[in-house]
């Protein structure tokens, strides 16, 4: 069973948190840091988290409902390269 560290509020302390009544805080810039997904799991076509990722022929990752609108169009270009497709 885990069992929480506690920290002596009078002599230990650690980065980023500070103990206050008995309960942690956290800077929110940090805390917000910590939970944002990395810039390369979201869809460059809707800068949201990709929940149905895949990879087109010019080797970007899009999410699927988006890059399949895009490749439906006739002469679909890329949205980051502006190449042309290339026919599957």
């Amino acid at each position: 069973t885990f069992k929480p560290a506690l920290i002596n509020k009078e002599t230990e302390s650690s980065p980023g948190c500070s103990l206050i009544s008995g309960s942690f805080s956290t800077d929110e810039e940090e805390l917000a840091d910590v939970l944002e997904p990395p810039d390369h799991l979201a869809c460059p076509i809707t800068m949201e988290l990709m929940t149905d990722p895949v990879m087109a022929s010019d080797g970007h990752t899009y999410e699927r409902e988006y890059i399949q609108q895009v490749l439906s169009a006739p002469n679909a270009r890329s949205p980051l390269t502006n190449e042309k497709f290339e026919n599957d």
